[in-house]
């Protein structure tokens, strides 16, 4: 197999561990306030813990593939399935921190952070996988 395939093998459990982690994330608080926290499965997490399981999912498929490189649509799609929790988990950790006032503060849970770390990540290893060049028979069209 040559240094490309090696990558893209790589690439490949990096994202289903990624996606392990994301899920894990949708789970932990992502608001706290006092004692009292808020998991992200109570709001926005449930779509970021979808996004995650779909990222894995491919990133599974990826590995059972014997092909070195992976289609331009596919690299499409874990960009986008990624830069879709990037921009949820931006939102929240904005909306949260402007909640509350002087008497109760609200602040971002571990959840939200480790989710926004996870689709930065997703983001980078999707963005770094080879993708296969276009045959010549549809060059030929």
């Amino acid at each position: 197999m040559d240094k490309v395939g090696v990558s893209n093998m790589k690439s490949s459990w990096w994202i289903i561990g990624i996606a392990v982690v994301g899920v894990i994330g949708a789970f932990l608080p992502w608001a706290t306030f006092g004692i009292f926290s808020v998991a992200g499965t109570d709001g926005d997490g449930v779509i970021t813990l979808i996004l995650f399981i779909i990222f894995g999912l491919v990133g599974l498929w990826l590995s059972r593939q014997g092909e070195p490189t992976v289609a331009m649509g596919v690299k499409v799609l874990l960009i986008i399935l990624m830069a879709v929790v990037v921009v949820i988990a931006v939102y929240d950790i904005a909306n949260i921190s402007s909640e509350g006032d002087s008497f109760i503060k609200v602040s971002p849970g571990g959840g939200l952070y480790l989710t926004l770390i996870s689709g930065i990540a997703g983001l980078v290893v999707a963005a770094r996988l080879t993708r296969k060049a276009p045959s010549s028979a549809a060059m030929a069209d």
